[in-house]
């Protein structure tokens, strides 16, 4: 199927679209029909979509449908007679506008009248206008083909002033249209609800303006929820292979109801399903799913719809393998050196490039995966179905040539200008793979050598996992080379690939390089050299002939080592990115030379106080020198007198300290552009606090806190911590009380504590007014002591009386609060 040749912004999507809205799959996409005469749950057996009023139970999603409800109808004060608007935000696939279906069918009997309207991709602004008046009037009104926009809101704006309405406009994507469509609801102090759903996540914020509105963030199903999905098709017989492909659907509904689909037309057997997975892993074309061509048609306007300056960004990830997680800056830094990124006034190429992702992030074509080890750390997965609909369209476009290493089918002469290679690490010696096959033509019995094969017109290379029989000598004219994370790497392919002379891009983080040969001088054009956690100890001298050097990331961060940088390193004048060095086994003279790097904006360095009396004044002078720093990583330990002086420093965006201060630096105050902050102090005192509660732009705030106060817990007053979205507390018990207004935009809490006193216990969760996320994380062998068993009552005792339903988290387990929705708690009642 040729996705390009069926879609045109400009008309609607043809026949097979229309087929998938019909499935029983789509239209409520995760639910099942109870039988009148049989209680058991079965697959919906017509084509039809069902009805409005047929019962039905929600797979998986009826805590999202009861928490919907609830803040949709809960009574709080003011609130009560107040108009409220909720919109469902969310990648395509998730069911959205079947939970919004299944809300409103719960709700709409507690109204005077209500309406239940699609927002089309090709529908405008009038239809959805006439479609809320006919069935806010039940067709009472006689409505004039003629009638304009302005017309149209002024006989619902009429007719609503005088009752209780709730409106559910699914599927809104565009934020002009909403502002007119929104004239029509008069804000009568009747209670009125509207609900509104959307992929796009500007558009759901310009939904709820107001402090009373919500933006509902629409969750995947849990593992066990799309399990029960999955085995509506499929029985899980080879139990391996199943649960591998059921990770690969990310737990969205499409996902899930799309694979299960493809595996019902196979045998069940180890083999049929294992090249399903091997196919479906990198390279969907090596296999025929028609099912999944047709589902993705209805993801496809995601794409189509996207900035002409952003599609081959969003293209580009068609090459990763399914439930890759990416990491922000490693995506940045390869849009850079594949040529997306084009000069704009006033911005940098890293900058231009965030913004593109920020664009993705927006339209839910990526979304952000939460790092257990902080805050701070931006990574992203792209959902099983956009990344097939990205691949399908990569290959009609001819943007990338997907492999698996298993497919012996391809040719290299119709490979395109970019290459991704699919070759998993072997799990059993049976199971060992090379890529020999691969770069070789075979003909017959016999084969033609790589190096007589032209492979000239190949300039990016991405390999995953192994790299096992790779001869990279025969890719002359390549430009972007990443083998991170491969096996079968190591200095024996080195020189081959320092004669890649066009070589921009070097990715070669954990594999098995040791060392660097002295042919790395001739990169001329390399701008980022990544050897983050590989065996290489030392740098040659000739790295600093390397003049176009941008990124130079070396060292190891989980145990904090550092490199140290040769003399020379001054030649090196367009770095803009360096680490980890360390900074202790740097001379007095490279310690200089560093200080002429003028352009450098992230540093990582390894620094301890021990060992500095004679440098300590040399590493200071260096580090105010770099006035433009933005991101600033300290692995140390600043338990001594050593002040850092960093206000010098005022662009300074990310600051991180691995180790202690003896107490909060007052220079902290000073960073008004400080957006991340990850620092651990030992103690607090008096008013230390107000050094971060000044910050302006803190948005992402991790404090680590040796020593408990004594007598009173550490106050959260209700100024300051304007932009604060995030906050960790690291501490032997969080004894932290939250005070009327604190932290008034926190949405995500994290606890890490060790045990203590039952008195040490935090309180005035439930004055943080947008909080919508608790975390507590603490070592499972402390489960019994006082301390830990009073922070997690507490906890959940706050969490249950918040304004907002919270969802907790306790050591990465989502806790469920069934009595949220009781009756006893006094919340209206519903008609279901």
């Amino acid at each position: 199927m040729n996705l390009l040749a069926a879609v045109d912004s400009n008309r609607p999507i043809t026949n097979g679209i229309e087929e998938l809205f019909m499935s029983p799959y789509w239209g409520f996409l995760f639910e099942l029909e109870y039988s009148p005469s049989d209680s058991s749950r079965t697959a919906a057996a017509s084509a039809q979509v069902p009805s409005e009023e047929s019962p039905r139970v929600l797979v998986g999603t009826e805590t999202m449908r009861d928490e919907l409800i609830f803040l949709l109808m809960k009574a709080d004060g003011q609130l009560e007679q107040k108009q409220r608007v909720i919109s469902i935000v969310g990648c395509r696939g998730l069911g959205k506008k079947t939970l919004a279906k299944e809300v409103h069918r719960k709700l709409k009997e507690e109204f005077d009248c209500a309406a239940l309207v699609e927002m089309t991709p090709n529908c405008s602004t009038n239809e959805v206008l006439r479609k809320i008046l006919s069935e806010v009037s039940q067709q009472e009104l006689n409505i004039k083909k003629a009638w304009r926009d302005r017309q149209l809101i002024s006989k619902i704006y009429e007719f609503l002033e005088d009752k209780r309405y709730f409106i559910t406009v699914s599927e809104v994507h565009s934020a002009s249209s909403w502002s007119i469509i929104k004239e029509a609801f008069p804000e009568n102090k009747r209670s009125n609800r509207i609900m509104t759903t959307t992929c796009i996540n500007s558009i759901a914020n310009a939904c709820c303006p107001h402090t009373d509105d919500l933006v509902y963030e629409m969750k995947s199903l849990t593992s066990t929820d799309s399990e029960s999905l999955f085995q509506l098709r499929v029985s899980s017989e080879v139990v391996e292979v199943y649960n591998d492909i059921l990770k690969m659907s990310g737990y969205t509904p499409l996902a899930v109801i799309s694979l299960a689909s493809v595996l019902a037309k196979k045998e069940s057997t180890r083999k049929a399903w294992e090249e399903v997975r091997n196919s479906l892993c990198l390279a969907p074309e090596t296999g025929n799913y028609q099912v999944l061509e047709e589902r993705i048609k209805s993801l496809s306007h995601s794409y189509f719809d996207l900035p002409l300056n952003v599609k081959a960004c969003a293209l580009y990830l068609s090459m990763l393998p399914v439930q890759y997680t990416i990491d922000r800056d490693w995506l940045v830094r390869k849009w850079i050196a594949e040529g997306f990124v084009h000069e704009e006034i006033g911005l940098g190429p890293e900058d231009i490039a965030k913004n593109y992702l920020h664009e993705l992030l927006n339209r839910n074509f990526i979304q952000a995966v939460e790092c257990s080890n902080s805050l701070l750390v931006d990574r992203y997965q792209v959902h099983f179905m956009m990344l097939y609909l990205l691949k399908s369209i990569a290959k009609q476009e001819e943007f990338v040539t997907l492999l698996h290493a298993s497919d012996v089918h391809n040719s290299l002469d119709k490979m395109n200008r970019r290459l991704s290679v699919y070759n998993p690490k072997p799990q059993s010696q049976d199971q060992s793979h090379t890529l020999d096959h691969t770069f070789h033509e075979r003909k017959g019995n016999g084969s033609i050598k790589a190096d007589k094969v032209d492979l000239s017109h190949i300039r990016s290379i991405n390999i995953f996992d192994s790299a096992t029989g790779i001869d990279f000598k025969v890719f002359h004219n390549v430009q972007v080379l990443d083998l991170e994370g491969c096996i079968g790497v190591d200095n024996a392919d080195m020189k081959d690939i320092c004669c890649m002379l066009l070589l921009k891009y070097l990715g070669l983080k954990e594999t098995q390089v040791s060392e660097l040969p002295q042919e790395i001088k001739n990169l001329h054009h390399l701008e980022t050299l990544d050897m983050r956690k590989t065996k290489v100890k030392k740098l040659p001298k000739e790295v600093v002939l390397v003049r176009n050097l941008v990124n130079l990331l070396v060292g190891d961060s989980d145990i904090h080592h550092g490199l140290e940088l040769p003399e020379g390193t001054k030649n090196l004048k367009f770095l803009r990115v360096v680490g980890i060095i360390d900074l202790r086994e740097h001379s007095s003279n490279i310690l200089l030379e560093l200080g002429e790097l003028t352009e450098l904006r992230e540093l990582e360095i390894v620094l301890h106080c021990d060992g500095l009396t004679e440098k300590q004044n040399d590493i200071l002078s260096l580090l105010r020198k770099y006035s433009s720093l933005q991101s600033l990583v300290i692995y140390g330990d600043f338990a001594c007198s050593m002040d850092m002086q960093l206000a010098s420093h005022p662009l300074l965006q990310k600051l991180r300290v691995s180790r202690r201060f003896v107490k909060v630096p007052l220079w902290i105050s000073k960073l008004v552009y400080l957006t991340q902050l990850d620092i651990r102090v030992c103690k607090l005192e008096g008013d230390n606090l107000d050094s971060f509660r000044r910050l302006p732009s803190l948005q992402r705030f991790i404090l680590g806190l040796e020593i408990l106060p004594k007598k009173q817990p550490i106050l959260i007053s209700g100024t300051g911590f304007v932009s604060l979205d995030a906050f960790c507390f690291d501490c032997k018990m969080p004894c932290l009380s939250f005070q009327q207004g604190a932290m008034p935009k926190l949405k995500h809490l994290e606890l890490k504590f060790y045990g203590g006193l039952a008195t040490q216990i935090p309180s005035g969760v439930n004055q943080l007014i947008t909080l919508r996320k608790i975390v507590l994380q603490y070592p499972r062998g402390y489960e019994g002591n006082a301390g830990v068993k009073e922070t997690i009552d507490a906890i959940k005792r706050e969490a249950d009386e918040h304004v907002n339903y919270i969802s907790l988290y306790r050591n990465g387990m989502e806790e469920s609060f069934p009595w949220k929705f009781s009756a006893d708690k006094g919340k209206q009642k519903v008609h279901g």
